[in-house]
């Protein structure tokens, strides 16, 4: 084989190795900024949620919560949850909270409760897909958590919505190989 052919061959080598470093940390960075945007988002709804819930909480008014709480989810798109400072489901967007086990032992409520804000990323057993959770107290009187306001989206929306980004980039890292 010539010097040529094998320095051919090197090159190409590199290059491909290069660029598919390059595609492979664009691909990473679009998910962590679409998965922080949603995060973001999230973050927003539980917030604006918290206030339009606010006065049914502290009353304790359980049907105008699920009122509120589905209206809500179905103009954003976005599961809102609302659970009492022991577990119990007083509303949710998607399901019927009677119908719902305790969610006391949920990662994203109990570090709302802990650390003022939660999230977690896992299976819901409700649903059955991966699902995005945020999770913010709702402090009522005396300051003490009366309830966690809770809000999720499926993960594969988030994939769905990076999916033909991630298409491009890879199209894109493809061709500039050949070239």
């Amino acid at each position: 084989m010539s010097i040529f052919w094998k320095q051919f061959i090197s090159s190409f080598l590199i290059i491909f190795l290069i660029l598919f470093l390059f595609t492979y940390l664009v691909i990473g960075e679009l998910q962590n900024y679409d998965k922080s945007l949603t995060k973001e988002r999230l973050l927003t709804a539980a917030t604006l949620a918290g206030d339009l819930l606010e006065p049914s909480i502290d009353k304790g008014d359980q049907p105008e919560i699920e009122r509120i709480v589905s209206g809500l989810g179905e103009k954003t798109g976005i599961r809102i949850t609302v659970i009492d400072q022991n577990g119990r489901v007083l509303g949710d967007s998607s399901r019927n909270p009677a119908e719902m086990e305790n969610h006391s032992n949920r990662p994203e409520i109990k570090d709302a409760i802990a650390n003022d804000f939660g999230e977690s990323s896992r299976f819901s057993n409700t649903l059955k897909r991966e699902m995005l959770y945020v999770a913010i107290p709702y402090k009522g009187n005396g300051n003490n958590v009366s309830a966690v306001i809770r809000t999720s989206l499926p993960l594969s929306a988030l994939e769905k919505a990076i999916h033909p980004m991630e298409t491009k980039v890879i199209y894109l890292g493809v061709i500039l190989t050949l070239l």
